[in-house]
């Protein structure tokens, strides 16, 4: 089972997929560091066990979907 998911400074670049909310499981995800652009996926909002969320030092746009209020109990890092 994967909690953590750590690819921080990986020099990952493109958009996040959708698909990153199938990680049901997921307690931890650092993407921090990288070239991630575009949209935060909606699909954020099915991490419900998720505790901390770090997307800081990217250039993603837009807004936060509404389903990552869900997230209440995570640290979330954005910028």
């Amino acid at each position: 089972v994967l909690e953590v998911l750590d690819l921080s400074f990986c020099s990952i670049k493109g958009s996040i997929p959708d698909s990153i909310g199938w990680l049901s499981k997921l307690k931890v995800l650092l993407l921090s560091g990288n070239f991630l652009t575009g949209r935060m996926p909606s699909t954020f909002g099915n991490l419900t066990r998720l505790s901390v969320l770090n997307l800081s030092g990217n250039s993603l746009s837009g807004t936060v979907p509404d389903s990552v209020s869900k997230l209440a109990n995570a640290q979330i890092a954005l910028s």
